[in-house]
């Protein structure tokens, strides 16, 4: 399972997890990023995307759009 937090001001991603526990990351949530699913086989594969879209299901965000950007944090 993949997830992200992101910048919903930006929408830039900060932060990318790949591991099959879902769990909240109270560094990140404080920060006021917002969690997302990505679903598999999307390709968000890193900190260099955008989330453009998200969708609320069974109480998950979950990616439906997204866009390559070099992240600034990572620069």
């Amino acid at each position: 399972m993949v997830y992200v937090y992101y910048d919903p001001g930006t929408k830039q991603v900060l932060g990318f997890f790949d591991t099959p526990n879902l769990a909240d990351q109270p560094g990140w949530s404080s920060r006021g990023l917002s969690l997302a699913l990505v679903p598999d086989g999307m390709g968000l594969d890193s900190l260099d995307f955008k989330v453009d879209a998200v969708i609320n299901s069974d109480g998950y965000d979950i990616v439906t759009d997204y866009s390559v950007s070099v992240n600034p944090d990572t620069e």
